[in-house]
């Protein structure tokens, strides 16, 4: 009986003090260059996004990101670039440091992505751990994050490939990402949650689109991986569920690259992830099976 009253009490306390993801939702902004800034950013406002994400990666790209930062919206904290990425590769490290260093400068607060590409086969462990080191320390002076974005056939593809560099940088300010479609490309769609535990002290985002159960490997198609919310015959609902189990603080992004209707699915896609969030909350505070599985009651 005392069994059972604790357990009962240990619900309810749960159920009370739970506290769901952030149902914001941020998107990229591909296929919307037919747009000014301003009116990519009037759109996806009146869509219902919070912000949008995008690749700085040039001197044309610094531009956007001015753009961007010089809308009404987002100076007054209406819309926001919660974080912008760039695709690194050694052989042209020349050309990108002062790419990256620029942003630090242009926004100071303003977290970098950094996907390790591989193409020139000059990527190794120890350029990427002084890479991250160095982008580390710049980024510190300014409060900023570096974050590590695996990806699909780069030097880093999952969120356990990236892991021994937030090690062995051993930096406060080194942050990781949790991607589906890139975890569903490396295998990881039955263990999501295991893979979201071991990386739990840096997730600061995460980003999410429909997609297949049957994936690609390597490919540069991703219409398997990245589709709006509503389509493909994965469960969605089981990657929301993850981040809602290890009660995930960070931001969410929509995926939208190779999407061409995208105008015409974020309304979908935004309608989906609301009803996903609510739903595995719902489930995640009521269902038993549920509050029994959270890591944190493992004991």
């Amino acid at each position: 009986m005392k069994k059972v009253l604790l357990l009962l009490s240990f619900v309810l306390t749960y159920i009370t003090f739970a506290q769901g993801i952030d149902s914001s939702l941020y998107v990229y902004d591909f296929e919307l260059s037919d747009m000014s800034i301003i009116e990519r950013v009037n759109f996806l406002q009146q869509k219902g996004f919070e912000g949008v994400t995008f690749r700085v990666q040039n001197s044309s790209h610094i531009n956007k990101l001015k753009s961007y930062l010089n809308t009404e919206a987002v100076k007054s904290g209406e819309f926001s670039v919660p974080i912008i990425y760039i695709q690194y590769e050694f052989g042209r490290r020349d050309e990108l440091d002062p790419i990256w260093k620029e942003v630090l400068s242009l926004a100071p607060k303003l977290p970098i992505w950094v996907i390790v590409r591989n193409n020139d086969n000059l990527a190794t462990k120890d350029r990427t751990v002084d890479l991250f080191k160095n982008m580390c320390a710049e980024a510190q002076k300014s409060g900023s994050n570096i974050v590590i974005y695996p990806h699909d056939n780069t030097f880093i593809e999952s969120i356990e490939d990236a892991l021994p560099y937030i090690n062995e940088v051993n930096a406060s300010n080194l942050k990781l990402s949790f991607h589906l479609c890139h975890e569903l490309r490396a295998g990881n769609g039955n263990r999501l949650l295991d893979v979201a535990l071991s990386a739990l002290p840096y997730l600061t985002y995460a980003t999410i689109s429909g997609s297949n159960i049957s994936v690609k490997d390597n490919s540069k198609d991703w219409s398997d991986t990245i589709k709006p919310l509503d389509e493909g015959d994965y469960l969605v609902e089981e990657f929301v569920s993850v981040l809602q189990k290890i009660k995930f603080k960070g931001k969410t992004i929509l995926h939208t690259f190779g999407i061409k209707n995208n105008k015409n699915h974020l309304d979908r896609s935004l309608k989906k992830w609301k009803k996903m969030i609510q739903s595995t909350y719902q489930d995640l505070n009521t269902n038993l099976n549920s509050i029994l599985d959270a890591p944190e009651n493992a004991y």
